[in-house]
């Protein structure tokens, strides 16, 4: 088998510059009809070159046959003298066989212009002069090389070299969020599809209604992106980076709970202060000693009751013990998957609440 792939060089526009009918659509502001008619980038190379196989088959149930036909024709390959006497040497063992030898041949060109050969030798011949038979203008093309036209001096193009600089790096900057905030969109999906794997850092459950808006607002911000980097491509006197960061949700996400297999023994709880006040008196946040502590044995409570905290201004005095677990379930000593949820409910903040203003 002969096989000779061929690639040119590359051949490029030295001055690539737009037709006049270009030109004009550009200038009286056409450029969606421009778009239409030329795209949105042009040609500037072209790689060429040609393909020649050929196949040349020896069938003969004598093996000695066989090899004594394929070592004429290695050694006619390399040795343009022998080539010339080869055809004829092929017919002389065809024609002596006594094991039905026989010769197929299989060729197929692409590129070059001569005639389609039968003889081994005139096959050997064309092999070796097939990159000549493809150069210039007889050559198929392979390749094109592509470019932007934004590459090329454009009708009112009056950009300076500095602002060519802002336009590429608000591009590549704006670029590298609309990734960063389409990840966080994914992200955001899968927190919504396993809301047990994830707890907030007070160790409540995830809102998913709060996770279903910061999608929203994610998909929103992807929106103005796209569009923001489709108008700074077009026109390099919009650009401008875009302020808001991925950062400002993430910090907002719920995290994942560490795996912690097996299962883990429910404390008492009842007695404790599950709530503190450490800003205002009567503003409460989860204690969070109790959070560290039942966080470890890999255990997150909620309180049932948080309305008993609310402070009624015609109510009778702020209790001492307000926020103190009365209740929990389940109840102390039961054995629970590590990664649970204990409910509890607190005393009051008030004996009386008084009448709602």
């Amino acid at each position: 088998m002969l096989a000779v792939e061929v690639i040119n060089s590359c051949v490029t526009v030295d001055a690539p510059a737009l037709v006049p009918d270009a030109t004009d659509l550009l200038t009286t502001g056409k450029t969606d009809i421009f778009r239409e008619r030329f795209g949105n980038r042009y040609i500037s190379g072209l790689k060429s070159g040609g393909e020649y196989y050929a196949v040349y088959r020896v069938q003969s149930f004598d093996e000695q046959e066989r090899t004594d036909v394929a070592a004429q024709i290695s050694a006619s390959f390399h040795n343009p003298a022998l080539r010339a006497n080869l055809n004829a040497a092929v017919e002389s063992t065809k024609s002596t066989s006594r094991n039905e030898l026989n010769v197929n041949v299989f060729v197929y060109s692409a590129g070059g212009i001569s005639e389609t050969e039968t003889e081994l030798s005139e096959m050997i011949e064309k092999a070796h002069k097939f990159p000549n038979l493809v150069s210039g203008g007889q050559a198929i093309p392979y390749q094109v090389l592509l470019d932007e036209y934004n590459g090329l001096k454009l009708p009112g193009d009056n950009l300076n070299f500095f602002d060519q600089e802002q336009q590429t790096e608000c591009l590549l900057f704006n670029s590298r969020l609309l990734n960063d905030f389409t990840t966080l969109v994914n992200d955001i999906d899968f927190i919504r599809k396993h809301l047990d794997r994830f707890h907030n850092p007070d160790g409540s459950p995830p809102d998913d209604v709060a996770l279903q808006q910061a999608r929203q607002q994610c998909l929103a911000i992807v929106d103005q992106l796209t569009r923001a980097i489709s108008d700074c491509t077009r026109d390099a006197s919009t650009c401008v980076h875009f302020t808001q960061s991925p950062e400002d949700f993430t910090n907002r996400l719920p995290i994942l709970r560490e795996p912690r297999p097996g299962l883990q023994r429910v404390p008492r709880l009842i007695g404790t202060k599950a709530v503190m006040s450490p800003e205002h008196p009567l503003s409460f946040t989860k204690n969070r000693v109790v959070v560290d502590l039942l966080g470890e044995q890999g255990l997150y409570f909620i309180i049932d009751n948080p309305e008993v905290l609310d402070f009624g201004a015609l109510g009778s005095d702020p209790l001492p013990d307000a926020g103190t677990i009365v209740e929990q379930t389940p109840a102390e000593g039961t054995s629970v998957p590590r990664g649970s949820v204990l409910h509890v409910r607190v005393s009051p903040l008030q004996e009386i609440f008084g009448p709602e203003v």
